[in-house]
């Protein structure tokens, strides 16, 4: 959640031939025909899941993709076990600090989950949801630090060093990052 994902993930997608940028929330809106924003505040929380699972598997097969998927994908239904069969999993995490600068200027609504918080009590939650993802996220085959995507200069430097760090280089096999 908030940890640069979609950002990171366009960047790099835009530096390497051969990658394209899929965004998991675009795909499973698009099955859902809501955003998710919608779909929880309709109380359909379970069918944004089961429409996120397909919208996975749908795009688990496409080569060369790098797939920002949300902070939450990971943690229902066999989501994981299909991540990291597709591709190399990179776990994104930022500090809390930019973790809820970056919640703060989202548009609102965004952030179904974080819905009303502000202050200690969206710190609070967000400190909640990520213990509660952990052990989806600690399956993850690598991990990144997305603390530095909010300037440009910032995301440059992030994805030379993502590009580094990983060996994303070849198209060979698609990317997933929770």
């Amino acid at each position: 959640m908030a940890s640069g994902k979609s950002t990171l993930g366009r960047a790099l997608a835009a530096m390497l031939p051969g990658r394209r940028f899929i965004d998991l929330d675009c795909e499973t809106e698009a099955i859902l025909g809501c955003s998710a924003a919608e779909a929880a505040a309709e109380g359909r929380f379970e069918a944004f899941r089961s429409a996120e699972s397909e919208a996975l598997r749908r795009v688990a097969s496409c080569e060369g993709a790098i797939v920002a998927c949300g902070g939450g994908t990971p943690c229902y239904h066999d989501n994981m076990d299909i991540m990291l069969a597709a591709g190399t999993v990179v776990c994104l995490r930022a500090s809390t600090d930019r973790l809820l600068k970056r919640i703060a200027e989202a548009p609102a609504g965004s952030r179904p989950l974080l819905a009303g918080l502000s202050g200690d009590a969206l710190a609070a939650k967000v400190d909640e949801l990520q213990a509660a993802r952990e052990t989806a996220y600690s399956q993850a085959h690598a991990f990144f630090d997305s603390s530095f995507l909010d300037t440009v200069e910032e995301l440059e430097s992030s994805c030379r060093r993502f590009i580094a760090e990983s060996g994303l280089t070849d198209n060979s096999k698609p990317h997933t990052e929770p």
